[in-house]
């Protein structure tokens, strides 16, 4: 299937999928004229892209971790890639480091706007 439909079916932009060609993580095939083509099974090869992806991972990880994952049933399995579930336990440590700092914040304004009304 040509690059606008794999696309639309995929749930990302034509461009986005020519960043993953470039970067190594999806190759299509090419139509005697020069278009992609796309098969209908690499849809679940971008679909574990974009898992990697959206956890926050970027391409080179995706390339070195897409293997690991995989889709049954709507859910996400990772398996046999100790070194993937280490950085995404770090990934979760770092949102939870970052919402405590956040909720400092929070915390801090609202002394100083309550400090303000006073005055």
């Amino acid at each position: 299937m040509r690059i606008g439909e794999f696309a639309r079916r995929g749930g990302v932009s034509p461009r986005a999928l020519r960043h993953y060609e470039q970067s190594g993580l999806l190759v299509a095939r090419r139509t005697s004229s020069g278009y992609r083509d796309y098969d209908e099974d690499q849809l679940e090869s971008l679909a574990r892209i974009r898992v990697i992806l959206d956890a926050g991972l970027g391409t080179a990880a995706a390339r070195s971790y897409l293997d690991c994952v995989e889709l049954r049933g709507g859910a996400t399995r990772v398996h046999m890639c100790p070194q993937l579930l280490e950085r995404v336990r770090a990934l979760e440590q770092r949102i939870a480091d970052n919402r405590a700092r956040v909720q400092q914040q929070r915390e801090a304004v609202t002394r100083f706007v309550a400090a303000a009304d006073r005055d």
